[in-house]
């Protein structure tokens, strides 16, 4: 569900505020109160820019928690945690070097192949400079020949 940010109430009380939520799916709005503040942090931003964080730190145990009860009878209580977004994994940064190896790659045989195609019109260029002056010798020996 997206929250319309603009329409979020001022604080009432030291913990209550007033929630316009919009559902894109569906289109509904619905105005939410919330008392608690361990149940409106769920609605603060999923990006931990504002922490002072390091490289080293596992971002993964700051994130926001929220314990849910299972509706069926005897089931143990768990808890969820939003998606993180642009977690760094090894697996990313492997993707990453996969995708500049690529580009490099792509870059070394478009420059193999552009000085194999000069060679090429180098060769020909010469090729036809030849072919011209031997049209040249030989319809000039033909003109002396027949004069």
């Amino acid at each position: 569900m997206a929250i319309n940010r603009s329409k979020i109430a001022p604080f009432r009380s030291a913990f209550q505020r007033i929630l316009n939520i919009a559902n894109p799916a569906t289109g509904c709005q619905k105005l939410i109160e919330i008392e608690d503040e361990r149940r409106l942090r769920g609605f603060y931003d999923k990006r931990m820019a504002q922490e002072n964080l390091t490289k080293e730190d596992d971002v993964r145990k700051y994130v926001i928690r929220r314990e849910v009860q299972p509706k069926a009878e005897g089931k143990k209580a768990y808890t969820k945690a939003p998606k993180i977004q642009r977690l760094v994994t090894p697996l990313t940064l492997q993707r990453k070097r996969h995708r500049q190896a690529l580009k490099r790659r792509r870059a070394e045989a478009s420059r193999e192949a552009e000085s194999e195609y000069k060679q090429l019109l180098a060769k020909r260029v010469k090729e036809s400079k030849q072919e011209k002056i031997e049209r040249r010798r030989t319809s000039s020996m033909q003109k002396s020949a027949s004069a």
